[in-house]
């Protein structure tokens, strides 16, 4: 098989660097949730294509740690591969930094690629192997030497966003940035995580489905600011634009070198940066400081034209949504109506609305027992006839030029059974309660709240991730 193939070269390369774990994570260079398929190696590795989970392969075995949304998924792309799917949030099932604490002996080494690991997640894995004499180190991209076809890296072009759909300029939000920076006594601010960087910089593109998002990292200073991108990927009408706003740009590759040539405090989101970009710093000329980027709290904090936007955004994607509802409801038993038709026809009637510029997330659109199953995905293979009975599923939204959407509606195709409606009432009241009881009472600050999870704070992060953290990081889309 393919994937065992993979794995076989891939432990031929531990060996001969003399390591004995090698951790592959579902991350780009920018801690992305959603990755360009260039850096999709765990999926490359494993063969499984759920957006979340975790491979790790040692001499003799190899494991995928994934959450409840890819069981059966995981479970049927993992057949043959040898390699064994770990449950994660299960009771029964081991952390994978558990796992590999078992697996391993004092001296050997855990490795990864550190342009993929989070600065936080590298100091976890030190806090938890170190003590037992277990050595992390990080590695160079082993998957890269043996993914001969391997992507190549996004080459969409990106522009600017115009002020009349993001309600400021950049030179505003820079001094904003700088107001702060002065309050916590930095001299430079790196932002590295994608949805930051398009905020910042009023900039889009399309470097990642469904994401208006361009590949890069950027530094602001006391009085510079500095984008790292791809040659090109600009006109030169928006490059001289965003230049005459004080911006320098510089070739993607050449942030390492520029980080390295920083004197002073660093201020650095280690949960937002790879261990790649600390690497760089100069501890003799630079000091780190840690913090959540506070370009996070401010976008969160809509003005009032992103306000309007995400109204208008809504208004249109909910009169493409009726649309669609009442074209389902006419056609129905009448013309042979599949999952993925339905999915394309929800698709077509969202072009037709203004500032339409793509889908927010692959559309869900499962009927029956499809709709059951978490993120499900219709295939040629998988994909079946809507009947006038039962269920349907969709769950599907979009980009427009100044707001992002994203519904979800269950449809009765016909008559329904009494049962099934009380079933379904009485599940779903049930899972509200389950739900009221998971956060305790008294608690109204999410920041103050922990899940407690089994695994270590590495894996604990995950597992909120995978339950808490939205689809996608809604930006008003690219112009």
């Amino acid at each position: 098989m393919q994937i065992t193939s993979r794995l076989e070269e891939l432990r031929a390369l531990m060996k001969e660097k003399k390591i004995a774990a090698y951790i592959i994570p579902s991350a780009d260079p920018h801690q992305s949730e959603y990755v360009a398929p260039r850096w999709k190696s765990r999926e490359w590795i494993s063969g499984f294509t759920g957006s979340a989970g975790t491979v790790v392969v040692t001499m003799k075995k190899a494991g995928l740690w994934t959450d409840g949304r890819y069981f059966l998924q995981a479970e049927a792309q993992l057949e043959g591969s040898t390699i064994t799917l770990f449950k994660m949030g299960l009771p029964e099932t081991p952390g994978y930094t558990d796992w590999i604490g078992g697996e391993l002996k004092k001296g050997d080494v855990v490795s990864f690629d550190a342009a993929v690991m989070s600065i936080n997640d590298v100091d976890d894995l030190k806090k938890t192997f170190e003590p037992k004499g277990i050595k992390v180190a990080s590695s160079e991209d082993l998957i890269d030497k043996i993914w001969k076809e391997r992507p190549a890296f996004p080459s969409g072009k990106a522009v600017q966003h115009p002020v009349k759909y993001a309600g400021a300029g950049r030179k505003e939000k820079f001094e904003r940035i700088r107001g702060k920076m002065a309050e916590l006594g930095v001299d430079y601010h790196l932002f590295a995580s994608l949805d930051d960087l398009a905020w910042i910089f009023n900039i889009r593109g399309n470097d990642v489905e469904c994401n208006p998002v361009v590949m890069g990292f950027g530094v602001i200073g006391k009085k510079t600011a500095d984008l790292f991108v791809k040659e090109g990927k600009f006109s030169k009408k928006d490059a001289d634009a965003i230049a005459k706003d004080g911006v320098t740009i510089h070739k993607y590759e050449e942030i390492y070198a520029f980080i390295k040539g920083l004197k002073g405090k660093i201020f650095i989101d280690k949960a937002r940066t790879s261990q790649s970009l600390l690497d760089a710093v100069d501890c003799k000329k630079a000091e780190v400081v840690n913090g959540e980027n506070v370009s996070q709290i401010m976008k969160g904090i809509k003005n009032a034209t992103e306000i309007e936007g995400m109204k208008k955004a809504h208004v249109i994607d909910g009169v493409a949504m009726v649309k669609f509802l009442c074209w389902l409801d006419k056609n129905i038993g009448k013309t042979k109506i599949t999952e993925i038709s339905a999915s394309d026809k929800l698709e077509a009637f969202r072009k037709e609305g203004e500032g339409f510029v793509g889908l927010s997330f692959d559309t869900i659109s499962g009927y029956g027992a499809h709709g059951a199953i978490i993120h499900y995905s219709a295939t040629p293979e998988t994909d079946c006839e809507l009947k006038p009975e039962g269920l349907y599923l969709v769950d599907s939204g979009a980009q427009y030029l100044f707001g992002t959407t994203d519904i979800t509606r269950t449809v009765s195709n016909g008559q329904t059974h009494q049962e099934h409606e009380e079933r379904f009432h009485a599940r779903t009241q049930r899972s509200h309660q389950d739900r009221s009881r998971e956060i305790p009472a008294g608690i109204h600050d999410r920041r103050k709240y922990r899940c407690v999870c089994k695994g270590s704070a590495l894996e604990r992060r995950q597992e909120l991730s995978s339950r808490h953290r939205s689809r996608r990081r809604c930006l008003p889309q690219r112009s």
